[in-house]
């Protein structure tokens, strides 16, 4: 036997063992038939009756967590073999270890068009009463964003507590902290602050980050009530058992939303913690929205998939905290930081690559990677990765960089975020991005938990979000922090969930999910379709159902919704066990075929389709909560490749809460998938009203991968929201009516095609891309008849249908010049005006490019040119001037004068094409003798020209000029012609006198090139007016070292040499001793080696007397040039060791070897 002492230490040492090996499960059971548990301890003491006996000496409870709402069941701390031994005992389900769980605004209401008094936030009373949930990381309940100013007191069925009683008020209502690495409510992981912030914040006047976006901070339902349950402590990561405790108490207290900016990825929802809550919250009434995930843009990416959950990925705002980098050839790129020094030297600096060395780590501007990168002084350019953008900067600061530009890696996309640097950017905060909302990069794509159901439902606003913060940032009184992630995102839309429950109470969760989805936007702020990070037009699986609307989204007109014993159905069709679906919906469940239906089939507002050769069925309720006395009619835009029938196509309401039904069948049409996927919208519309579902239909055989979006599996959507693809042989033969039809324009034989086929009004038809609107207006005779009866049936947004190369049916018209066809165009839709083709060209360019004046004026008078700055507007005035479009050129010009000074994708300014252009001016004419004559008396003005943005009628005022020119019969060529030369010259001189306008250096280099290609054309007036401007023009050379005189003798244009008698005595003389090329020749030397001109090379028969003028002619020139070289310069020889004389008479020698 052993002494006592030794036994109990034994006896420590097993304890200490046993209690090592325990983990957290968390275990789910089976209530006992008949027993509900209604009493709280009844329902404990079951639970207990499943642990062990606590065998530890310090008697910790074995029981964490016990769950009443969420699932039957709870948390507790189990060794493997305890687990084991608890199988056997009857109501026994499943246990398992916890999992972790990640995490996954002053400017944001505005632009979604929550406005002060008006609107939503009106109709809503800003979400007072309603009491928004939120599950994760704390709060700072003295943040004035919590401020309860003007709150009324919480309803009367709230129940829950604050565990710091004098942190609450009426705006934070309740704060319960389940965090087991934590004692408190506060939000030491820094996040809940911001989403409790963002989702129902009081208004904070002075809000900004690091003086940016200043403005007035404030929540999507600013009067709604916050309780805060927190999930986790110091780390970045809660366990499952703890967000179920919190969402199991945030039940029993009586929330409204739930809002959970956390999730774990794809899991079956019977293993998915969150789907279990969030299905018991919705039983309750309760909305829960939760974040997509930040896994984007991998395909199969989300989290929080469950069909009763909103599902929320994230957008771009039409803020950015703007830094734009100038490069040399006045290409400006922008970028984002929250930097903005006032004192930047405006001068070009040296830009540097930090890997020049070949050194990865140098490339990522690594901490310690820069010691021996010559960085000084310079711009650096570090590649993303590797370590944060700050200590980016401080390395390059470190080495002696003056600024830093961090390029997004390719994968990134073109999205930007701005951050803190250590080192300065310029410009500051600009709103109105055109291209916003657009699909955040790190949004988490599609969905394959059940693939019947389209994932996400919705975007909104996540990126660069500006909210609540636990501290200041900056040192200042301000607490606010710019952060982005679909953590933002999300609530965002419990705000709006908190907004639509006040206004409508009657609504369930899925009849707000609903009225969300089908309200949603599919176009950015531009008029285009909302595109990704690479801006290519988002699919089904970035966007779900689009951006939200909110506005909309509170009188949709009909809603989707859903019971959530509806769901059972749904979940014995994905082949859950009923044990299974027990555990989600806490009741025995018998999935017999009389109760299981396909996914597709649950009354989702979307449909997810995987369509193989048998048609498919499936019906939808809809609920009128719109007007009493409706009627809605069917607008089908049918995914490529299907067809769409639905039963009935219009649909009559006579009161409110009214339901009704339709059938819709999805089959193949006859052609062979182009694709593996295709999509399409079903719309319900009425006056006011357009109720939209999402179509995404997926080949028998789909299986999407990771990397379906960009290895091709499943195409990128084109501008047209169809998979772009290649006809095959039978689709040709399938389309080739239709084509014939529309080359024809035979209106009649190609409306019997769209009764039969309504899916070609928009399919494309030809192997190029092309739908029946390109082949109508660009390549046959159809009449504006044929093309407005088209135009009558497409849905407006697939005007800007575009074929392979991009181009749009308004492309095509502006080749073809049919003004009536793009009045037509435009009236339907303004936004095919900004749709450019795969090439950066915009229907005003192509109008321009092909020479048609009357759509380039017309365009120019509906194009909004405010934005047309940079490459596309001094495109546009290059491809006016090519024209001769001289008089619309200066208009353009006149209302935007810095286009003067900008290149367009070739680098070449408008200056440099309008000095490539010698016949429009006098002196590159060619008139002969009798029309210069009338040239010099016709009388002519440019008086008529518009010059103030009448740019509509610029084209009726010359043709009323050339309509009064006519009369004078043979002058009307003459009178065109210098009036053209008059208009030429007006721009001739706006375009220098912008160039003078820039800093010195840059006017040298906006001068150097015309000034040198109109000396080598003849162009006199050109090389007069930039002398005239800028008189030192004259020493400017060009790479061989030579100036204007130079060149007047290489391509013998006398009146250009002439220029030099009219300099003053001294600068002539320098300006000749000096001007010696880079091969050391003189004008002498350039005189003597000019070989013969086209004008005199003979033809066969008159070889030598045309050889002996062009020797005459040499002779003669180079006497010329001689006149005016001083004597001490004739001798001097060139590099080679020639002088003049030697090369005239090798050039003569030569010459006469060629008779």
């Amino acid at each position: 036997m052993q002494p006592p002492n030794q036994q109990s230490i034994h006896q420590i040492v097993m304890q200490l063992r046993k209690r090592s090996n325990l983990e957290t499960y968390i275990v789910l059971l089976q209530k006992p038939e008949g027993n509900d548990f209604t009493e709280s301890k009844d329902l404990h003491s079951w639970y207990q009756s499943f642990l062990p006996e606590n065998t530890f000496s310090s008697n910790q409870p074995r029981l964490i967590h016990s769950y009443r709402h969420v699932a039957t069941g709870f948390a507790t701390k189990l060794t493997a073999d305890e687990v084991k031994a608890m199988e056997t005992k009857k109501g026994y389900v499943s246990a398992r270890p916890q999992r972790l769980v990640p995490l996954h605004t002053t400017h944001t209401p505005s632009f979604l068009g929550l406005q002060q008094n008006v609107g939503l936030w009106t109709s809503s009373n800003y979400g007072k009463g309603v009491i928004i949930g939120l599950v994760d990381t704390g709060i700072t309940p003295d943040h004035p964003s919590f401020s309860d100013e003007g709150m009324p007191p919480p309803p009367a069925k709230w129940k829950g507590k604050c565990e710091h009683k004098t942190s609450c008020n009426n705006k934070l209502i309740g704060a319960r902290n389940f965090a087991t690495d934590s004692n408190n409510i506060l939000d030491d992981y820094q996040h809940g602050t911001h989403t409790a912030g963002t989702a129902a914040g009081s208004p904070v006047q002075g809000a900004n980050y690091y003086g940016q976006a200043n403005g007035t901070a404030i929540g999507m339902a600013p009067l709604a009530h916050l309780a805060m349950y927190k999930v986790f402590g110091r780390a970045d990561k809660a366990s499952e058992s703890e967000i179920l405790a919190a969402m199991d108490a945030a039940i029993e207290d009586g929330v409204d939303v739930l809002s959970l900016s956390l999730g774990i990825g794809s899991l079956p929802f019977y293993d998915d913690v969150i789907a279990l809550g969030a299905y018991a919250a919705i039983q309750k009434g309760i909305f829960v929205s939760c974040s997509a995930g930040n896994s984007g843009p991998d395909s199969r990416s989300l989290s929080n998939e469950a069909p009763w959950i909103l599902n929320v990925g994230a957008s771009t705002v039409d803020r950015a905290i703007r830094a734009t980098v100038l490069l040399g050839n006045n290409t400006e790129l922008n970028g984002e930081s929250l930097n903005q020094p006032e004192d930047f030297p405006s001068t070009l600096l040296p830009l540097v690559h930090a890997g020049v060395n070949g050194n990865p780590s140098s490339a990522f501007c690594d901490t310690g990677s820069l010691a021996n990168v010559d960085v000084k002084g310079k711009i650096v350019l570090c590649e993303g990765g590797g370590n944060g953008t700050f200590e980016k900067g401080l390395e390059v600061k470190r080495n002696g960089g003056t600024a830093m530009i961090v390029m997004n890696d390719e994968f990134d996309g073109f999205v930007t975020i701005a951050d803190r640097q250590a080192l300065p950017a310029s410009h500051g905060t600009v709103t109105g991005l055109p291209e916003a909302p657009q699909v955040a990069e790190f949004s988490s794509r599609g969905s394959i938990a059940s693939p019947g159901i389209l994932k996400p439902d919705i975007i909104g606003p996540g990126v660069s979000i500006l909210a609540a913060w636990p501290f200041s940032v900056d040192n200042t009184a301000n607490k606010f922090a710019m952060i982005s992630g679909t953590s933002m995102s999300c609530p965002h839309l419990s705000g709006i969930a908190a907004l639509l429950k006040n206004a409508h109470p009657d609504w369930s969760p899925a009849a707000i999910k609903s009225a969300i989805m089908t309200t949603a936007k599919l176009v950015d702020l531009g008029g285009k379709p909302i595109s990704d990070e690479q801006f290519v037009t988002a699919s089904l699986f970035d966007i779900g159902a689009g951006h939200v609307n909110p506005s909309r989204a509170n009188d949709p007109g009909l809603v989707y919704d859903i019971q959530p014993d509806d769901y059972i159905p749904y979940l014995c069709g994905l082949g859950y066990s009923n044990k299974q679906i027990g555990l989600i919906v806490q009741r025995t469940v018998n999935c017999s075929s009389d109760s299981s239906i396909p996914e597709a089939q649950l009354n989702y507002p979307s449909f997810s389709i995987r369509l193989g050769s048998t048609p498919q069925t499936y019906t939808r309720t809809m609920t009128n909560v719109g007007q009493p006395n409706s009627t809605y009619s069917l607008q089908i835009i049918a995914p490529e490749g299907v067809n769409v029938k639905v039963t009935p196509d219009k649909i009559s309401f006579s009161g409110m809460n009214q339901k009704a039904t339709y059938s819709v069948t999805f089959s193949k049409n006859g052609c062979k998938y182009g694709t593996s996927f295709a999509q399409g919208y079903l719309n319900w519309m009425a006056d006011g009203y357009s109720v939209r579902s999402p179509i995404a239909v997926f080949s028998g055989d789909y299986i999407a991968t990771p990397s379906d979006k960009y290895s091709g599996a499943a195409l990128k959507m084109h501008s047209d929201m169809q998979w772009f693809k290649l006809l095959t042989e039978r689709e040709r033969r399938y389309y080739l009516p239709l084509y014939k039809a529309a080359l024809r324009g035979d209106w009649e034989a190609a409306s019997r095609i769209f009764c039969d086929d309504p899916g070609a009004v928009t399919a494309m038809i030809s192997g190029i891309g092309e739908i029946t609107l390109h082949v109508a207006i660009g390549k046959g005779r159809s009449s504006i008849r044929f093309i407005q009866k088209l135009v009558e049936l497409m849905p407006a947004d697939f005007l800007v249908a575009a074929n392979n190369d991009g181009e749009t049916p308004l492309h095509y018209a502006a080749i073809a010049g049919n003004v009536q066809a793009i009045r037509i165009l435009v009236t339907k839709n303004r936004a095919v005006l900004d749709i450019e083709n795969r090439y950066g060209s915009l229907p005003l360019h192509y109008a321009a490019q092909f020479c048609q004046k009357e759509a380039v004026s017309y365009l120019l008078s509906v194009t909004d040119l405010s934005e047309f700055s940079g490459i596309h507007g001094v495109r546009l005035v290059n491809l006016l001037i090519i024209a001769d479009f001289y008089d619309m050129a200066l208009d353009v010009l006149r209302r935007y004068p810095k286009l003067a000074i900008e290149r367009d994708y070739q680098g070449t300014t408008a200056l440099a094409t309008l000095a490539n252009k010698p016949h429009a001016f006098p002196s590159g004419s060619n008139l002969g003798f009798c029309d210069r004559l009338l040239y010099r008396f016709a009388s002519v003005h440019s008086d008529g020209v518009p010059r103030g943005g009448d740019l509509e009628s610029i084209a009726d005022s010359l043709k009323e000029y050339q309509k009064e020119s006519k009369k004078f019969g043979f002058l009307h060529n003459i009178k065109n012609t210098k009036l053209k030369h008059i208009l030429a010259l007006e721009l001739l001189r706006l375009l220098i006198m912008e160039a003078l306008d820039a800093r010195p250096s840059e006017t040298r280099m906006l001068l150097k090139n015309p000034l040198h290609t109109s000396s080598r054309l003849g162009i006199y007036e050109v090389v007069v007016e930039i002398i005239k401007a800028y008189p030192e023009s004259v020493w400017v050379v060009d790479d061989d070292g030579r100036n204007i005189f130079h060149l007047a003798i290489i391509h013998r244009h006398k009146f250009i040499f002439s220029l030099l008698n009219g300099l003053s005595p001294q600068n002539k003389h320098h300006l000749v001793a000096s001007s010696t090329d880079r091969q050391g020749e003189n004008m002498l030397h350039l005189a003597a080696s000019v070989q013969p001109s086209d004008e005199i090379r003979g033809t066969p028969s008159d070889k030598n007397s045309g050889a002996a003028l062009k020797m005459h002619s040499d002779m003669q020139w180079f006497k010329d040039v001689e006149k005016i070289v001083q004597p001490l310069y004739r001798e001097m020889r060139n590099l080679d060791g020639d002088s003049e004389n030697e090369i005239l008479q090798g050039t003569q020698v030569s010459c006469r070897g060629c008779r």
